[in-house]
């Protein structure tokens, strides 16, 4: 009899709350997410009073945030350019030295400095940054600053000192800008690095070369470029005062292009910093306020649309308002798609004219290539120690790991200060707010055992899947296990459900099936949690729109990692909540499994504060360079580290471990004693 008013209760449960308003196609739903997110970050983006008040405060305080979100944060030591001069040439009043410099050791800045052949006084200098501009010929690269040559011969016969530094991508010796773009280098998301943080570090020892040349008055130093030397600009005007006039050509818009209109995908990762304090891109243009700054930009570039530049521009021109310098923001834009018009050239050299000479005189001159490629090349042979083509390795400094405390009283305050980093560092996307994730049940079914699946809410328009599965009534249940599916067992568990092998034995074979080895009896309540790209929120299924979804994430200061431990955590938390408001037994054990990256990521979701009793994580990566995708993880700490941590909190066993993190584990067993996980090694199946 208390079965069937158990069963009869399941069955009158009702949805309780309306469906969201967005479609069901799984696209639908993230661009309707995506749209959320964006207009969060433009609710948050606009300077308050208090800020505009204390400018140069506020200026200081978001210089180390973008130091940080570029990896510059520690910045690199200052050590030792060692610049040398490899090449001279004179032509039409220009001399042009062929040199290099590094940046760090063995990160070779290869450039060509123009200056006028006579000249008895320093001089206004400009920076000029390379966009991306291919000169190769018979397997040999001459670097961006050969295609952007025309630039620094018209400064120098305009009066001008002019640097050309190559960038890494496509420079004579040819780095990588497209980790994430194009060469599935996730791993960069974890460490924290950005080829637009090596971007930025080079200009800033550029200007560090600049200072010394007495060519150079360093009180009058202005930077331009355009696209990619467009975003480089940026960078550099933003970050470093000595700028004191900036024309950024073609590199910028805001955040709605580059998510909501797809912008991202004709972009490459120089454009990007690791967005962990949700910044929208007019922040860095506010930077400059109130030095000298003009946006330029063409009309109809697909890459920079024209709405997203003047949105950019009016969120910038309220700043130099408040500051009473609107005279020092100019907009200037021009016909055509993206090229490096001469209309475009024109301006920037008159608002150089204007703000680093005082004067404004009629440009009758064009700007057109003096030298031929061959006369611009630095190195005959490329350096042996350059590590410009590895950069990516060593450039963002990495915790040590593992990196246990020297002892178990130091233990606690270890774990405190690595949680609190993950917090400010990783999982700062996570909602701020402390609203109970809400679910709609979608149906409940009672033979030969109770099923129910609901939908639940973790964040606005993304509703995920669970599935919970009863033998018995929930008065009988004595523990709880949870299984977290990654998209393969989500799809295993939907081809189960679909062959209508409910019962106790298929239900147990399937559980088999996806990787959960425990004991497994009829007391136990089940639950399965699909989080956001799994399932009903699965992401696209071609790799190039999955690459750029993916990109779109991270740009919003989360990568899917984060929101499927976000997902995670919350289920868990909704799962507690509806046990104690049914007026159950609140004090049910719970056991969580989970396998590979998705396993880990549940990890997170109880070590940022989930409450379970027991953890099973089988086959875990060995690192988090192998995955999963959590912004700045390895600033912090690596896998095994936070697994550390994890055993802590809940009692642990680690299956199949792989025999380099089992190794890296036995660093903690001495310290943690009781607490270190308990290792179990399946023979594979």
């Amino acid at each position: 009899m208390q079965n069937m008013k158990w069963i009869a209760g399941v069955a009158l449960l009702t949805s309780i709350f309306s469906p969201p308003n967005y479609g069901q196609d799984p696209k639908q739903r993230w661009q309707h997410y995506f749209e959320t997110r964006v207009k969060e970050i433009e609710s948050r983006s606009t300077p308050t009073d208090e800020q505009m008040t204390h400018w140069p405060a506020t200026q200081a305080k978001w210089r180390q945030e973008l130091l940080h979100m570029l990896g510059l944060n520690p910045l690199p030591e200052r050590g030792e350019l060692k610049p040398v001069v490899t090449g001279k040439r004179t032509r039409e009043g220009v001399v042009v030295e062929n040199l290099h410099f590094q940046s760090s050791p063995g990160l070779y800045v290869t450039a060509n400095l123009y200056r006028p052949k006579e000249s008895k006084q320093p001089l206004p200098t400009v920076l000029y940054l390379c966009g991306h501009g291919r000169v190769k010929r018979n397997g040999i690269s001459y670097g961006n600053k050969v295609h952007y040559q025309h630039h620094g011969a018209w400064l120098a016969q305009n009066g001008y000192v002019c640097l050309i530094i190559d960038s890494l991508q496509l420079g004579e010796i040819e780095g990588i800008h497209h980790g994430t773009y194009r060469y599935d280098r996730w791993w960069w998301i974890n460490r924290g690095y950005t080829s637009a943080g090596v971007e930025a570090w080079n200009c800033i020892r550029a200007l560090d070369y600049l200072e010394t040349r007495t060519e150079v008055d360093v009180s009058r130093i202005g930077c331009t470029g355009r696209s990619g030397g467009g975003a480089y600009s940026w960078w550099i005007a933003a970050l470093d005062p000595r700028i004191s006039v900036a024309v950024p050509v073609a590199g910028i818009t805001d955040l709605r292009n580059h998510v909501i209109d797809d912008c991202v995908s004709g972009h490459c990762d120089c454009m990007y910093f690791v967005n962990q304090f949700a910044w929208d891109y007019p922040r860095v243009a506010q930077m400059v306020a109130p030095r000298p700054l003009m946006i330029s930009n063409t009309d109809q570039d697909p890459i920079f649309p024209l709405d997203g530049v003047q949105r950019t521009y009016w969120a910038t021109q309220q700043v130099y308002d408040q500051l009473g310098r609107r005279d020092h923001l100019g907009l200037n834009i021009t016909p055509g798609p993206h090229q490096d018009t001469q209309e475009l050239r024109v301006s920037a050299l008159r608002w150089f004219n204007r703000h680093l000479k005082g004067e404004d005189p009629l440009i009758e001159s064009p700007a057109v290539p003096l030298f031929e490629p061959e006369e611009l090349k630095v190195f005959n042979r490329l350096p042996d120690d350059q590590i410009n083509t590895t950069v990516d390795e060593s450039f963002v400094p990495t915790s040590p790991s593992p990196n246990p405390p020297d002892s178990a009283l130091d233990w606690a305050a270890t774990r405190n200060t690595w949680t609190r980093q993950l917090e400010l560092a990783t999982f700062s996307s996570w909602p701020v707010s402390q609203r109970m994730p809400q679910a709609r049940e979608m149906n409940a079914s009672t033979t030969p055992f109770s099923h129910e699946l609901y939908h639940l809410e973790t964040q606005p328009s993304l509703e995920i899947e669970l599935h919970r599965f009863r033998l018995v009534p929930p008065d009988d249940v004595r523990s709880t296990l949870v299984c977290v599916l990654d998209t393969a067992q989500h799809q295993q568990f939907k081809s189960w459900l679909s062959g209508h092998g409910e019962s106790a034995k298929s239900l147990e074979s399937l559980l088999q099936q996806i990787g959960v080895r425990s004991s497994w009896t009829r007391t136990k309540e089940i639950l399965t949690i699909s989080p956001r790209g799994t399932g009903r929120l699965k992401g696209p299924e071609d790799s190039r729109q999955r690459t750029q979804w993916r990109r779109k994430l991270y740009l919003l200061g989360e990568t899917l990692g984060t929101g499927q431990a976000w997902d995670i955590n919350q289920s868990l938390l909704w799962y507690q909540k509806d046990r104690d408001s049914a007026n159950r037994n609140s004090k049910i054990p719970v056991q969580i499994h989970g396998v590979g990256e998705m396993g880990v990521l549940a990890a997170y979701a109880v070590l940022m504060g989930a409450e379970v009793q027991r953890f099973e994580l089988s086959a875990p990566p060995s690192t988090h360079r192998e995955g999963p995708t959590l912004p700045n993880v390895r600033r912090t700490f690596d896998l095994p580290d936070a697994l550390a941590c994890l055993a802590e909190v809940t009692e642990l066993t680690i299956e199949n471990s792989p025999q380099e993190l089992l190794m890296t584990l036995e660093a903690y067993r001495d310290i943690l004693q009781q607490k270190f996980p308990h290792l179990v090694q399946h023979p594979e199946r």
